[in-house]
């Protein structure tokens, strides 16, 4: 089952850019009929306890939070996808 996580942009390229960027994946989800996961590196990105020394990529610790954090809208995916395929016989 296709799913779409939102990707964000800085605001480097300008706040006109960022919006058009932004609503790229809502449309997507919609015009696709697929779930939409939010931003998942939301209250993990520019975090510095966080992210490595470089900023931009988790540490453990945000990794562990991101897993956290999806854990339920990936269960929820799968489920739904589980319902929707046939059973399968034998191993």
């Amino acid at each position: 089952m296709p799913a779409v996580n939102a990707a964000r942009r800085t605001e480097n390229l300008g706040g006109d850019y960022q919006k058009r960027f932004d609503a790229i994946y809502p449309r997507l989800a919609e015009a696709y009929g697929i779930p939409l996961y939010p931003f998942f590196l939301d209250r993990v990105a520019a975090v510095p306890a966080l992210n490595q020394a470089d900023g931009i990529h988790p540490n453990a610790k945000g990794v562990a939070e991101i897993v956290r954090r999806v854990t339920p809208a990936v269960a929820a995916l799968v489920e739904t996808a589980a319902k929707q395929s046939p059973a399968r016989a034998g191993p």
